[in-house]
């Protein structure tokens, strides 16, 4: 017998409403690295659009992130940077952002990737909890500074 349950009904409910609509579907047909890769497309366009909001540069990938998460002039701010531990949490964040396109989206664009449904559930609710941040964060326009 499997060691892995199939019942996903409480997995879902602590997901990303956003990571639902791209991923569920195709996690549920059995395309775990698919979902995995869909609800990361999902957060770095999300990342992406809103550094182009804020600062009218074009970004992608890890750059995105650096530049989204900055500790120095975050785009989308998650703490109070006032503090060490606000400026931690800020870098911590983008570290995780970094991570995410680095360990799971890379490889994913150079070689066929595969994951176990368990390894998916991990992945997706890493990315639901970075969605989760954004929706949560101060989103700050950098726009002032013609240089950005």
């Amino acid at each position: 017998a499997s060691m892995e349950r199939p019942d996903t009904s409480s997995f879902w409910q602590n997901i990303h409403n956003e990571v639902i609509t791209s991923s569920r579907e195709l996690f549920e047909n059995g395309h775990f690295a698919e979902s995995v890769e869909s609800a990361v497309l999902k957060m770095m366009v999300l990342v992406k659009n809103i550094v182009k909001r804020a600062s009218g540069v074009t970004v992608d990938g890890t750059s995105a992130m650096q530049k989204a998460f900055s500790v120095n002039n975050p785009i989308i701010k998650v703490s109070d940077l006032s503090t060490k531990s606000g400026e931690d949490m800020q870098q911590g964040i983008m570290d995780m952002a970094v991570g995410v396109v680095k360990s799971i989206r890379n490889p994913k664009v150079h070689e066929i990737v595969s994951y176990t449904r368990r390894e998916a559930v991990q992945k997706l609710h890493l990315i639901s909890f970075l969605m989760d941040t954004i929706d949560k964060a101060e989103i700050v326009s950098i726009k002032k500074t013609p240089n950005a």
